[in-house]
């Protein structure tokens, strides 16, 4: 547990960081496309966090699936709330642009802000690895220096499938946006780690043209068995 608690005070070092930035930029309205800075910045070093834990953490220390599906929804629902409307990302910041909600001007320097923002969290995110706190980030860190791209997929069967969970984000997005916070937020950040995996499931349709762990035999043949249970059961209550 040792690799989650160091990976715990990481992120909670990044969002209150964040939370400075943003309580001391208040003072200046004119510099509010700053915020987006440290709003991309605390996402991408907390989502390069996860995506260690994910990577490593699930082999070299155990963790299982529902550790990191906690883990990246915390994350995302503190992200949210913290950072409020500075997004983070420059797909909604045109967006904004686009329904006329914010200049050229603004826009222009949101998304170059926001970039700037997640090269930071990049550095940062590899300096934090290169301190080899726990047995995850040693292994991350020679991974990160020897190994290629996680991408297991095309660039165009990824882009596909980014392309469509994008869409399905968008629009829900949309439609969320007169919510209040207290509903937004959680529906927002619960919406993103189902899409996150989704995307995954579904860069693995467009690799090997099926899901072996759902089409595979033994799965339908135990989904047989149980709907043969549960038919024989209610039967026999009938009877």
């Amino acid at each position: 547990m040792s690799g989650l608690n160091a990976s715990l005070g990481y992120f909670t070092a990044v969002l209150l960081l964040a939370a400075a930035v943003r309580a001391l930029l208040k003072r200046w309205p004119r510099l509010g496309f700053a915020v987006e800075l440290a709003s991309s910045f605390a996402l991408v070093a907390c989502r390069l966090e996860v995506q260690t834990i994910i990577e490593v953490g699930e082999w070299a220390v155990g963790l299982g699936s529902d550790v990191t599906l906690t883990v990246l929804f915390g994350v995302l629902l503190a992200h949210g709330a913290i950072c409020g409307g500075a997004s983070g990302n420059p797909a909604l910041s045109v967006q904004r642009f686009l329904r006329r909600e914010a200049g050229a001007l603004h826009t222009a320097l949101s998304v170059a802000a926001q970039f700037l923002g997640a090269h930071l969290a990049l550095l940062a995110a590899a300096f934090y690895w290169s301190l080899e706190l726990t047995e995850m980030h040693m292994l991350k860190m020679l991974m990160w220096s020897e190994c290629s791209a996680s991408l297991a997929v095309s660039p165009l069967q990824g882009f596909i499938a980014e392309g469509c969970c994008s869409l399905g984000f968008h629009l829900a997005l949309l439609n969320l946006q007169r919510r209040s916070a207290l509903v937004r937020v959680p529906l927002v950040a619960a919406m993103l780690t189902f899409l996150s995996h989704i995307g995954m499931v579904l860069s693995v349709l467009l690799y090997t043209g099926r899901v072996p762990k759902i089409f595979s035999r033994k799965f339908f043949q135990k989904l047989r068995g149980r709907v043969t249970k549960g038919e024989s059961g209610e039967t026999k209550r009938k009877k």
